[in-house]
């Protein structure tokens, strides 16, 4: 092939490059619409979970610990002595941490998914921010290397070497690459948070 054939070749592929980055761009790039749109339903999931969680422990607590338990206490006033019945305090006791302990082993598993749901949202965004940036640095090199191409090798204002052009497909396959990863990670952290999301989908009913 010769070296204006590879240079047409190259510089109509990295074009056509440049514009599907564009179009991926156009879609993924704005990451407050795509966070608002992906991330509203699991929010509310989250804030449904919650609530359901402090129901169930108040549900606990009011159960064990009505009625609260006095105890008698000495006043002394003008030098006499007089026994007082008092409330004890909630929070004192064996019977307030039994309390909390059954209900951390009966609701463990809406306490993991709370967790989980928070920390696969914070996976997601992460992954959505990285793939943004990948997305704009693959359309900021397609763009110098097709303009290159064009607009220098073949009017002969500079001769590239063949083996260069050549190697300048290796950051975009590496770009690529990096791409389709994060879109499989993000559409399986998206799968996670489905699973969970339709174990608590009669909540927002």
């Amino acid at each position: 092939m010769t070296h204006e054939a590879l240079v047409n070749v190259a510089a109509t592929t990295h074009t056509a490059i440049l514009l599907g980055a564009l179009a991926a761009y156009y879609k993924f790039g704005d990451r407050t619409d795509v966070l608002a749109k992906s991330l509203q339903g699991t929010e509310q999931s989250m804030r449904d979970l919650r609530r359901l969680i402090a129901a169930e422990l108040a549900e606990t607590l009011e159960k064990d610990l009505s009625p609260v338990p006095t105890v008698s206490t000495l006043i002394v006033e003008l030098g006499t002595e007089t026994y007082v019945e008092r409330p004890t305090s909630v929070f004192a006791g064996e019977r307030y941490r039994d309390s909390i302990r059954r209900f951390v082993e009966v609701s463990s598993n809406r306490l993991v998914d709370c967790r989980n749901l928070s920390s696969l949202r914070d996976a997601w965004s992460r992954c959505a921010q990285r793939l943004s940036w990948l997305i704009l640095g693959l359309v900021a090199y397609e763009a110098f290397v097709a303009g290159f191409l064009a607009f220098l090798d073949r009017t002969g204002v500079l001769i590239v070497p063949d083996t260069v052009i050549r190697w300048a497909a290796a950051p975009t396959v590496a770009i690529a690459v990096l791409c389709g990863g994060y879109v499989v990670a993000m559409q399986r952290v998206h799968d996670r948070i489905s699973e969970i999301r339709l174990r608590y989908a009669d909540l927002s009913e």
